[in-house]
């Protein structure tokens, strides 16, 4: 899980991350270096634009196939939570979570 602090307005945006395939490294840090970027912005964590922004920058980084699914319920939305599916190689086939 992953989440920062909006200092302006005091309020906490939660993203919970799911990595596919979780146990490549090389991803991994290519991930926290577009989160990194990301936070570096004045996006809110928990906007479905700074997924489209992570996602950017995953492909920039050498992922062109990469893909962010990124999905949140009402209540969610009021509690800025926000749910990431990060996946390397882009959809998952058919009958595959």
């Amino acid at each position: 899980m992953t989440s920062a602090i909006d200092e302006a307005a005091a309020i906490e945006h939660i993203v919970k991350t799911c990595l596919v395939p979780w146990d490549d490294v090389a991803f991994r840090s290519a991930f926290d270096g577009a989160l990194l970027a990301v936070c570096r912005t004045e996006l809110d964590l928990d906007a479905p634009e700074t997924a489209d922004r992570i996602e950017g920058e995953l492909r920039r980084s050498g992922y062109g196939a990469a893909m962010v699914r990124y999905w949140r319920s009402a209540s969610e939305a009021t509690g800025h939570v926000a749910h990431w599916e990060v996946r390397r190689n882009g959809e998952a086939p058919d009958g595959i979570k």
